[in-house]
């Protein structure tokens, strides 16, 4: 197994991508307001606020031309304050977008383009920061966790939209069997292929939540209590929104839509349990194929953007443009998670090891022991006594 890149690498790759998306977002907002001179939320929400016409146009005008440059600057140049004011329009439109209330879905506002302005502040992390607030590792979990959030909470949205049969995706449908298959479909048939979108939507967005490549190491009950945590908040999740969207129970009006339709009588807390049960499976699924899971999402994010200039032709490229964070913000979190955390996790090919229990060593064999030494001794002296002799004559013996 080759040895993965660095993880400076893969923070690269990924602020490139999320560089392309934001300064395409920044085009399209320029285009929509220079190029199709069609008024922003904020204009409409300020209108709406007893603001003078011509003021309001103004600040469009401004806010037009300066994205054009903003968008050279995010591709070329990137700075933190820069990429900071992307963040606070695209906040600050979606907020208005739900005040103005002009659309049926208008509340989903917030929701449905949360990728637009959560993927700068990703961007913003992910760029050089000077050496005491630098900690690159924490910044850079701090930007995946983000575009994690962000993509599955506009996923959900935007299957909950399908699911309910927006009149504007509607639209979309019937236009591609027009272009793609030359005939108008029934209308069952346009439902069908919305519920269905729908329930992939939601789907994705579930098992997004579940993508922990380091989840390889863990044992079956770790991963499954983290299925089961985040099923629970996707039960959750779905029950309150559905709570807050009308004034009928969501969940009660999707159990209705069953028994109606597939003739399966059930109640909303069935369908609540079925919800965290499945949420869970995708999420432990999630973990496992990430890899082939953000390929997909990244994909249909771009082929939804692009229906709209299927839709409208070159008035709807701002569009395009705009919603170009919905494939960017999947694709940056693959190359963080693909090419940094390998080098920490095995891949989910490889079956897991076991290491080697340690085996006792061999006890030494007993090392030659070497004499005594004996202590010197003194030599023994030998003293010979020697007899007298005779003494000579004419000398006198001492």
């Amino acid at each position: 197994m080759a040895e993965a890149p660095p993880a400076d690498e893969s923070v690269l790759w990924a602020s490139r991508v999320l560089r392309l998306a934001v300064a395409l977002q920044c085009l399209g907002v320029a285009l929509l307001m220079i190029v199709q001179k069609a008024p922003s939320p904020l204009n409409e929400y300020l209108l709406y606020q007893g603001v003078e016409d011509d003021t309001v146009r103004l600040i469009d005008q401004l806010v037009g031309y300066a994205m054009f440059g903003i968008a050279a600057s995010v591709l070329l140049f990137p700075i933190a304050p820069v990429v900071l004011i992307v963040a606070a329009w695209a906040g600050v439109s979606a907020w208005a977008t739900q005040m103005n209330d002009g659309d049926a879905y208008a509340y989903l506002a917030l929701w449905a383009q949360m990728v637009r302005y959560i993927a700068p502040i990703a961007l913003i992390l992910l760029l050089p920061w000077p050496g005491h607030l630098a900690r690159p590792g924490v910044r850079t979990s701090i930007a995946a966790w983000l575009l994690r959030i962000s993509a599955a909470v506009v996923f959900l949205a935007h299957g909950y939209e399908a699911f309910t049969l927006n009149p504007r995706f509607v639209d979309y449908i019937l236009h591609f069997g027009q272009t793609f298959f030359i005939q108008t479909w029934p209308q069952e048939t346009v439902e069908w292929i919305l519920r269905v979108i729908g329930v992939q939507d939601v789907v994705l967005a579930a098992a997004l939540l579940g993508v922990w490549p380091r989840a390889a190491k863990r044992s079956l009950a770790r991963r499954a209590t983290q299925s089961l945590i985040i099923g629970v908040a996707a039960g959750l999740g779905v029950y309150f929104l559905g709570n807050f969207a009308e004034a009928h129970p969501f969940i009660d009006w999707i159990a209705a839509e069953l028994a109606r339709s597939l003739k399966w009588q059930v109640s909303a807390g069935t369908l609540v349990l079925v919800v965290v049960v499945l949420a869970g499976l995708l999420a432990m699924l999630g973990a496992r194929y990430w890899r082939a899971l953000l390929i997909y999402m990244t994909t249909w994010g771009a082929l939804t953007a692009c229906a709209r200039v299927l839709d409208g032709g070159f008035r709807g490229l701002d569009d395009t443009l705009i919603r170009a964070c919905n494939s960017g913000a999947p694709l940056a979190l693959l190359l963080l998670l693909h090419i940094a955390l390998p080098q920490h996790a095995p891949a989910e090919s490889e079956p897991r090891r076991k290491k080697p229990k340690p085996r006792p060593a061999a006890p030494e064999p007993p090392k030659p022991r070497k004499p005594a030494a004996r202590p010197a001794t003194r030599p023994t002296e030998i003293i010979l006594h020697e007899e007298p002799s005779e003494p000579e004559p004419g000398r006198r013996p001492i």
